[in-house]
């Protein structure tokens, strides 16, 4: 029993957890690309990004009709153009996401519809150094595990 509540205990004092990560494809955020095409053309003359990114993901917790759906800011490393090296960089685009009931009202994430992102800006560092080190030896020695 007392283990018991000790367990709940510990999951009400759990913060819900509102996104947690999910891949995503840089074809899939297109449009939002589209809203700045000088410089997201700028970006991809300068740099060569992986096709896969990651993104804060919407828990059905928090929306059952939008859940899955990924949000701002998406993520895709990304390496110096046609550099044969390790992705060294990470590219972030950033948006402000605006959330709509079926009426087309802004509404609160939790009683949304849908959902609308406003493209807002770009930043680039680098990767953390452990991370290009890893990707940098599987790069050398591609068969070692």
């Amino acid at each position: 029993m007392l283990m018991r509540s000790i367990i709940l205990i510990f999951l009400a004092l759990i913060p819900s957890v509102m996104y947690a990560d999910g891949t995503i494809y840089l074809s899939d955020i297109e449009p939002l690309l589209k809203q700045q095409p000088e410089l997201w053309t700028s970006i991809t003359n300068s740099f060569d990004l992986r096709d896969v990114g990651v993104a804060p993901r919407i828990n059905v917790r928090e929306s059952q009709k939008l859940d899955g759906y990924r949000i701002a800011p998406y993520t895709f490393e990304a390496k110096r153009k046609g550099s044969t090296g390790p992705f060294i960089f990470e590219i972030e685009i950033q948006a402000k996401t605006r959330y709509y009931d079926s009426k087309g009202k802004e509404v609160s994430v939790q009683r949304a519809a849908k959902l609308k992102e406003d493209f807002e800006g770009v930043a680039i560092q680098m990767r953390p150094q452990a991370d290009i080190d890893a990707e940098a030896e599987f790069l050398r020695n591609p068969n070692k595990n």
